[in-house]
């Protein structure tokens, strides 16, 4: 089973520059009702890479095809108790595809065990168990491990007329080392900046366009992965 293609373009907003941005898209696309009253969530990832940074020098060093293999809960912090996304996402210039599963605590353990014979046998939809051999296949194929975590804030929009078309607002975006699976505190914050991406699978509408044109602003890359790696060795940069 193979994930549909979309596209996604990254914008770099300064405070004042969002503002105006969150008004307009406000207007007219709906708030995802996933962020509930607050009209926002928290996202925290947990990224797995090998253990030469494959990933990150993928990105640092502009190739075209590369990847990226994480967990994700849309909270502060794991209970222990929640189930876990994991997530495969596979990008091409700003094309990109993205297969996900939803581990249950014990099969979440499973993995982090590396009890992948155990995890892989038991039942669960074809679809994740697709999306979960892929992610199992590139941690034993390339040796990842945890990585880094990161956190931020996500204001999301959407079209019910058009179900491909997303709009979010990432912002106080921050990292922590994974160590033993358990994120150290969470007070390296990557940017000052707010991160506008647009997902979309054809063409994005005029009203966007104009928007874009009123912000004068263009499409710029950002990886908060990339970044947070960038973050935690600031003080001694990593060779590119």
């Amino acid at each position: 089973m193979k994930s549909t293609t979309r596209f996604e373009f990254k914008y770099i907003l300064n405070p004042a520059q969002a503002h105006v941005a969150r008004d307009i898209v406000a207007q007219l696309m709906d708030a995802d009702p996933a962020a509930g009253a607050p009209g926002w969530y928290t996202v925290t990832s947990l990224y797995f890479d090998t253990p030469q940074l494959g990933d990150y020098y993928d990105k640092s060093g502009g190739f075209l095809e590369r990847k990226k293999l994480r967990a994700r809960i849309y909270a502060d912090h794991w209970d222990g108790q929640s189930p876990i996304w994991i997530e495969v996402k596979k990008k091409r210039d700003m094309a990109f595809q993205k297969t996900r599963a939803l581990l249950s605590p014990e099969e979440w353990q499973e993995l982090c065990n590396h009890s992948y014979a155990t995890l892989l046998a038991r039942a669960r939809p074809t679809k994740d168990q697709i999306a979960l051999e892929e992610f199992v296949w590139y941690t034993l194929q390339e040796g990842r491990r945890p990585t880094a975590y990161v956190r931020y804030k996500r204001t999301p929009f959407l079209r019910e007329d058009d179900e491909t078309l997303r709009i979010t607002f990432d912002e106080d975006i921050r990292c922590a080392r994974a160590n033993n699976l358990s994120p150290q505190p969470f007070a390296d914050r990557i940017t000052e900046q707010i991160i506008m991406e647009v997902k979309f699978a054809a063409r994005l509408p005029a009203w966007f366009h104009s928007m874009i044109k009123k912000l004068d602003i263009r499409r710029e890359s950002f990886s908060k992965y990339g970044h947070s790696i960038d973050t935690f060795y600031r003080h001694n940069p990593l060779p590119h």
